[in-house]
């Protein structure tokens, strides 16, 4: 277990040792609505050179999503493909939690603005059982925003523009599909990172 000293005094543990993840599990998720149920979850896994590992995409059942938002309905629902369907959020959030727990001693979770949707997912998925998962959840937690800012990005730039014309091809019309999502995540930041020579 590893820990750190907070300004105030206190500390904050965390079940894994202090070392350089080989891994990163990029992950989207869409929500109804910013603060709404959780619809599907995409997770992409790579090496530290951008590397495909693994990639997975569940959803819940077309049939049983309760759609109140309107811009989610328009946006979201006619782009989610086809995905492995969960019956409800309960089980969406197991299975993103047993694809987190294959990687997380060895990859860093990454998400694109993470605040609220991604962040918010990992929190539901440690409250499903707090006594067991409260120190198992993403430590740091990496946002791709953060690091188009260090690269001299806006940190909210129109994220096509950074793709070259295949990859644009490839991602036409699947913005708001969560696997395609965090798939264009991790394209980025691997541009990024050769770009800023992070190791």
């Amino acid at each position: 277990m590893g820990g750190v000293e907070c300004c105030n005094g206190c500390m904050i543990f965390w079940e894994r040792e202090c070392k350089m993840q080989t891994k990163f599990l990029f992950i989207d998720a869409e929500t109804d609505g910013l603060y709404g149920s959780f619809l599907t979850v995409g997770l992409v896994v790579t090496d530290d050179a951008g590397n495909m590992i693994e990639k997975a995409y569940y959803g819940i059942k077309k049939e049983n999503m309760m759609i109140s938002d309107v811009w989610t309905r328009e946006n979201v629902f006619p782009v989610l493909g086809d995905y492995e369907a969960c019956e409800d959020e309960a089980e969406l959030l197991e299975k993103v939690w047993a694809f987190w727990m294959k990687y997380r001693e060895e990859a860093y979770a990454a998400a694109d603005v993470m605040y609220p949707v991604e962040s918010r997912l990992f929190m539901k998925c440690v409250m499903n059982n707090e006594s067991e998962r409260k120190y198992l959840g993403p430590f740091p937690m990496l946002d791709l925003s953060s690091l188009l800012m260090a690269a001299g990005y806006d940190p909210l730039i129109d994220r096509a523009e950074l793709l070259d014309e295949d990859e644009k091809q490839m991602m036409a019309n699947k913005t708001h599909n969560a696997l395609n999502d965090a798939e264009m995540t991790a394209a980025i930041w691997f541009k990024l990172k050769g770009y800023l020579k992070v190791k």
